[in-house]
C-alpha cells in the first residue's frame, strides 16, 4: 500500500455557497488557497476566512476548515489515492470535503478535527508536514 506526504496548509478556510447565477467572486483572489467551483446548481467558493463584501449574498457560509495538500505532482493515471487517504479518516468518523487540481488532491477537514486527522493518517503510514515546517512565503517577509 503506498503512503503519501500531506502538507497542512496554514490558512483557516471558509466554504461559501452561492446561487448558480451569482457572479464570479473577484474579491476572493487575494492570495492563499482558494477555489471557485461552478455547476448548473450552485457556485461554491473556498477561501481563507475573511469578511464578505457587502454585495456578496451567500446561501450558506461555513467557517472552521483546514486544507491538507497531497504532495505532488500526482500522475493522472494513479488509482486509489483518495481511497488510501480517506479510508482511515472514515474509520475515525472524520468528514471531509475533497477537491483536486491537475497536479494533486486536497482534503478539507474541520479545524477541530486536525489532531484526530493527523493521528489517523499517521497511523495509516502517511506523513504530515505542518505549516511551521514550510519555508516563509514571499508575502510573509
Amino acid at each position: 500500500m503506498p503512503s503519501y506526504t500531506l502538507h497542512i496548509l496554514p490558512d483557516d478556510l471558509m466554504l461559501c455557497q452561492f446561487a448558480p447565477t451569482a457572479p464570479d467572486p473577484a474579491w476572493v483572489q487575494a492570495g492563499g488557497f482558494y477555489a471557485v467551483l461552478r455547476t448548473a446548481a450552485e457556485l461554491t467558493v473556498i477561501c481563507p476566512t475573511q469578511p464578505l463584501p457587502p454585495d456578496a449574498t451567500p446561501l450558506a457560509v461555513v467557517i472552521g476548515w483546514r486544507a491538507l495538500q497531497v504532495q505532488g505532482p500526482l500522475a493522472l493515471e494513479l488509482v486509489g489515492v483518495l481511497h488510501q487517504l480517506l479510508t482511515p479518516l472514515a474509520h475515525a468518523q472524520i468528514s471531509i470535503f475533497a477537491l483536486s487540481t491537475y497536479n494533486t488532491d486536497y482534503i478539507l477537514i474541520r479545524s477541530d478535527t486536525l489532531a484526530a486527522t493527523t493521528a489517523a493518517l499517521q497511523a495509516a503510514g502517511h506523513t504530515l508536514i505542518s505549516p511551521a515546517a514550510f519555508p516563509p512565503r514571499a508575502s510573509d517577509s
